[in-house]
C-alpha cells in the first residue's frame, strides 16, 4: 500500500500541468483525476487527485488514505501561507495560470535586515536534458501585475512539456514499469522548473507584487515532499492506530491542530567522516582511475545506505530528501520501531566500514523529531522550531558524534599489531598480499584498490550507465552484504541506478532510479593529460566549494520586515535548495566541462576554439568539487564554473564559490596536488576585502588571491598579452623578449623595498621593450598594457597574468 500512497501523492496535482497546457476551465483536481482514470488507474490514485482540497473534505473524510494525502499536501504547501506584516486587508491574491517560478535562490540572504538586497529571479521553464538548460532571468524589485503578465510562460511551452511528459509516461506505464522510482525521474525531468501554485499576492495600497508570497517551490519539489510526508505519516498512524485505521475514519488523529503539534516525523541525517583521506591517499601510477573509483564508491555508498534505510522502514525513494556530498537526509515516521531499525542499520554499516577500511571511514548520523507544523514552517507562533534551526541542530549532532566515532573500537585501535607482509603500491596500506591491478603498467596493490581502479576505468565510458544491484554477472564492488556491477544494459534487478541518462527507454524496469553524477573525464593518465596542455606540460588541480553553506541552510531563508522576523524555512524549500545545489555539482557541471550547458554558452577560451575540456572530475557533489587535467583547461574551467554558478543562482550576492588552482609536474603525487590545491582554496576563503571574506579564487601560489570581480581584470590583461603573441608551428610565440616577463615580476617582488625607484625601473623596462613592436595595432595594445603595469595597485593581478602567459609560452619542456 505504501507504493500506492506514494504514487497517489506524486500524481495528485498532475491536473495543474494539464490545465496550464490547454487553458482548461475545469479545475485541476478533476482534470487530473479524469486523466488518471483514462489511463486505467483506480482507487486512491485518481481519488487523491480529485479530493485533496478542503472544499471536498466530505469525500476526503471517508478514506484514511485520502486523509493522509490531504494532510501531507497541506504540510508540504506550508510555504504558501501569508506571514507577518503581509497579513493585512490591502493584500489580495490573484491567480495567473502561467506565472513563472521564482528561483529558490532568490530567498537566500545572510543579512535579513536588508530584504531587498537580493533581486527576484524567474526560473525559465525547460525539461531536464543535455544542453536544454536556460539561465534564470533577474528582475527589478518593483513590478506590477501587468508587467508580470508580460513575463508569463507561453501556453505552447506548457503544452510541449505536457506532450513530452505524457508520451514518456505512457512508454513507462505501458511496460508495467511505473513506480515511485520511475515517476520521480519523469516528474523531475518535466516539472522541476514550473511553480507548484500560481497565486500571486498583490498590495493594493502600495502597489506592486509581494515577492515574499511569490511561488518559489517547483511542482516537482511539492509533489515529492507530499509523497515523503504521506509515506512517513502512513507508517506512523498505522503503527499507532493499526486496528482503528482499518475500521474507522481517523479525522482528528490525522488532520487536527493537536495532531500537527505531535512529533510524528523523524528527520534522519548522515554524513561520512574521513572522505578526504579516503579519496586522496593515492600516490602512484593509476592514481587518476583509482581516485575516481574511490570517489564514486563514496557516492554509491550513500545511495545504497539511503535506500537500505528507506526499505527497512517500509518507505519509498520519495522519502530520501537528499543524497550528495558524502551524506544523505531522509524523512521517516517517529516510532520506536523506526528508531531501532535506523540504529541497527547505522551500527551494521560502521562495523562493515571498520572491517573493510579500518578507521578511514565512519558514518556519523543523528535523528531529530518533527511536528507537522515544523515541516510546514508555520508553527513559530505556537512555539515550534523553524526548519533552519532543525537543520542546524541535526548537523551539529552529527558533528558531535563524529568526535567520538570509534569509542567502541578503542581496544583494537590501540593494541599493537604485527606488520603485514606487503604494502599496496596505490594506497600505501599494509596488506597480507597484493594482486595485479594493471599488468601493462606493472601496477599491483590491495584488493580494494584493484576494485576502485576497475570502477574508475568503467566510469570513463558512458556506455556503462547502469549500476545493477546483486547482478547475475561478476560484481565490481560490494557494500554491506550487497554487490553491484556496471552494465551497458538495464536488467530486472531489484535496484538499477541509472547514471545521468534522461532517456525513458532506460527506465523500463520499475526499480530504475535516476542519479545525477559528475562522471566527466577524458581518457588517459596524468602523463597523457599533461601532454595535451598548451605551453608547459603540466597538470592543473582545482578545488572549489560553496561559501557559508551551513549558514545558508540554518538562517539563509529568513527576513526582517518592520522589525519582525519572517521565516521562509519549510521542508519543501529546504529540499528544493538541496536539490538545486546538488544538481549543479552533479549534473550541470559535466555539461559545463563539455562546453554545452545551454544554447548560447561560450566557455572561456583564451587561445583555442571551444571544445570539451581536457580534464577529469575526481569528485563533485553536494557543494564542492575536485577537478584535474591539462593545466590550461583547468584554470579556465574555474572561471567557467564560477560564471555558471552565478548565473544559476541569479547573481545572488550571498551565494558564491571559493576556489584554489594549482599547477603541478606530472609525477607529483596526486594526494599532494589535492592537499595543496585545498590549501590554496583555504587561502581564498580567508581573503577579506571591504569587510567581505571568501568569494575568491587563489591562482598558482598562496599570495595571489583575488575576489572574483578582481579576477576578471586578470582575464582582461591576459587578452591584451595574448594579442602580443602568435602561433608558430603549433607553439605560442611572444612578439616581445620573454625576459620582459621576468624583469617585471622581479621589480614587483622588490616593490616594497624599492620605494621611489620602482617607477623609473618599470618605465625603463617597458619603454625599451615596447620599441621592439612594429605593428601599429600591437603598439595600441601595448600602450594600454604598459599603463596597467605602471600602476602599483595592479601588481597582484598583473603578476598572475604574467605567470599565466609564461606557462603558455613554455612549450616543449619535459615533466621530469
Amino acid at each position: 500500500m505504501i507504493e500506492e500512497i506514494a504514487l497517489a501523492s506524486l500524481l495528485h496535482d498532475i491536473g495543474k500541468l494539464i490545465r496550464r497546457a490547454f487553458g482548461e476551465r475545469k479545475n485541476h483536481q478533476d482534470l487530473g483525476a479524469d486523466w488518471l482514470e483514462k489511463k486505467g488507474f483506480k482507487g486512491i490514485i485518481p481519488g487523491a487527485a480529485r479530493y485533496h482540497h478542503s472544499d471536498r473534505f466530505g469525500e476526503i473524510a471517508n478514506s484514511n488514505y485520502l486523509l493522509l494525502i490531504y494532510e501531507a499536501d497541506n504540510l508540504s504547501a506550508g510555504e504558501r501561507r501569508i506571514k507577518g506584516d503581509l497579513l493585512r486587508e490591502s493584500i489580495t491574491g490573484e491567480f495567473e495560470e502561467r506565472v513563472p517560478l521564482l528561483s529558490i535562490f532568490s530567498r537566500v540572504s545572510l543579512d535579513p535586515d536588508k530584504p531587498d538586497t537580493v533581486k527576484p529571479v524567474f526560473v525559465s521553464p525547460f525539461y531536464l536534458d543535455e544542453g536544454s538548460y536556460i539561465p534564470p532571468e533577474i528582475n527589478e524589485e518593483q513590478m506590477g501585475f501587468e508587467e508580470l503578465r508580460a513575463k508569463t510562460i507561453p501556453q505552447s511551452t506548457y503544452r510541449e512539456l505536457w506532450t513530452r511528459f505524457e508520451k514518456e509516461f505512457d512508454l513507462i506505464n505501458n511496460t508495467k514499469a511505473l513506480s515511485t522510482n520511475t515517476l520521480l525521474f519523469l516528474l523531475q525531468k518535466y516539472t522541476s522548473t514550473i511553480p507548484s501554485h500560481t497565486l500571486v499576492a498583490l498590495d493594493k495600497e502600495k502597489g506592486g507584487i509581494l515577492w515574499g508570497q511569490f511561488p518559489d517551490v517547483s511542482l516537482f519539489d511539492h509533489l515529492k515532499s507530499t509523497a515523503a510526508i504521506s509515506g512517513a505519516l502512513y507508517r506512523y498512524i498505522l503503527e499507532k492506530y493499526r486496528e482503528r485505521f482499518y475500521n474507522e475514519q481517523l479525522i482528528n488523529e490525522i488532520t487536527s491542530e493537536e495532531s500537527r503539534l505531535e512529533k510524528r516525523f523523524l528527520l534522519i541525517g548522515a554524513d561520512l567522516s574521513g572522505i578526504q583521506d579516503f579519496i586522496y591517499t593515492v600516490t602512484t601510477t593509476g592514481a587518476l582511475k583509482t581516485l575516481r573509483g574511490r570517489s564514486f564508491y563514496i557516492e554509491m555508498l550513500c545511495h545504497h545506505l539511503a535506500r537500505e534505510i528507506a526499505n527497512a522502514l517500509e518507505l519509498t525513494t520519495a522519502n530520501i530528501v537528499f543524497v550528495g556530498g558524502g551524506g544523505f537526509v531522509l524523512l521517516a515516521q517517529n516510532t520506536d520501531t523506526a528508531k531501532r531499525v535506523i540504529m541497527e542499520t547505522m551500527e551494521k554499516t560502521n562495523s562493515y566500514l571498520f572491517d573493510r577500511f579500518g578507521t578511514n571511514l565512519y558514518l556519523g548520523f543523528s535523528l531529530t523529531e518533527l511536528s507537522g507544523y515544523e515541516i510546514a514552517g508555520t508553527g513559530l507562533e505556537k512555539g515550534q522550531r523553524d526548519f533552519g534551526t532543525i537543520w542546524k541542530n541535526l548537523r551539529e549532532a552529527i558533528d558531535t558524534q563524529k568526535l567520538r566515532k570509534w569509542k567502541n573500537n578503542l581496544y583494537w585501535i590501540l593494541k599493537p599489531h604485527e606488520p603485514k607482509k606487503e604494502n599496496c603500491q596505490v594506497c600505501r596500506e599494509e596488506v597480507e598480499e597484493i594482486t595485479p591491478i594493471d599488468e601493462d603498467k606493472n601496477l599491483s596493490g590491495c584488493n580494494y584498490c584493484r576494485h576502485f581502479y576497475e570502477i574508475g576505468k568503467k566510469l570513463g565510458s558512458k556506455r556503462y550507465r547502469f549500476i545493477i544491484k546483486n547482478p547475475p554477472m561478476e560484481s565490481d564492488f560490494e557494500i554491506n552484504s550487497s554487490s553491484y556491477a556496471f552494465s551497458e544494459h538495464p536488467s530486472d534487478s531489484e535496484t538499477v541506478f541509472v547514471i545521468n541518462s534522461l532517456d525513458p527507454e532506460d527506465y523500463k524496469n520499475r526499480n530504475s532510479i535516476f542519479i545525477p553524477y559528475g562522471r566527466y573525464g577524458v581518457t588517459g593518465e596524468f602523463d597523457e593529460l599533461s601532454e595535451l596542455s598548451t605551453g608547459v606540460k603540466r597538470i592543473g588541480a582545482l578545488r572549489m566549494d560553496v561559501d557559508n553553506l551551513g549558514q545558508i541552510f540554518s538562517r539563509g531563508l529568513k527576513r526582517i520586515r518592520n522589525s519582525q522576523e519572517i521565516s521562509y524555512q519549510s521542508f519543501s524549500r529546504m529540499a528544493s535548495l538541496s536539490r538545486e545545489l546538488n544538481l549543479f555539482f552533479n549534473f550541470y557541471l559535466t555539461q559545463i566541462l563539455e562546453c554545452k550547458l545551454f544554447k548560447d554558452f561560450r566557455s572561456l577560451r583564451l587561445l583555442n576554439e571551444p571544445q570539451p575540456r581536457k580534464a577529469v572530475i575526481i569528485y563533485a557533489g553536494g557543494d564542492d568539487l575536485f577537478i584535474t587535467g591539462s593545466w590550461d583547461d583547468v584554470v579556465e574551467t574555474a572561471f567557467d564554473i564560477h560564471r555558471c554558478f552565478k548565473l544559476h543562482t541569479g547573481e545572488n550576492p550571498y551565494l558564491d564559490l571559493s576556489a584554489g588552482v594549482g599547477i603541478f609536474r606530472t609525477k607529483y603525487p596526486l594526494y599532494k596536488m589535492a592537499q595543496e590545491a585545498g590549501e590554496l582554496e583555504e587561502n581564498a576563503k580567508r581573503n577579506i576585502k571591504d569587510k567581505e571574506e571568501k568569494r575568491s579564487v587563489c591562482l598558482f601560489r598562496s599570495d595571489l588571491v583575488f575576489k572574483w570581480s578582481e579576477a576578471d581584470k586578470i582575464l582582461d590583461t591576459m587578452r591584451l598579452l595574448l594579442n602580443l603573441t602568435a602561433q608558430t608551428n603549433g607553439r605560442l610565440r611572444f612578439k616581445l623578449p620573454r625576459k620582459f616577463i621576468y624583469e617585471v615580476l622581479k621589480v614587483y617582488e622588490e616593490l616594497d623595498n624599492l620605494e621611489a625607484f620602482w617607477h623609473p625601473k618599470l618605465f625603463y623596462i617597458t619603454t625599451r621593450t615596447g620599441e621592439k613592436l612594429k605593428s601599429e595595432e600591437n603598439k595600441k595594445d601595448w600602450y594600454v598594457l604598459r599603463n596597467e603595469i605602471m600602476k602599483p595597485d595592479n601588481k597582484k593581478h598583473i603578476t598572475a597574468s604574467l605567470i599565466w602567459l609564461d606557462l603558455f609560452l613554455r612549450g616543449g619542456e619535459r615533466n621530469d
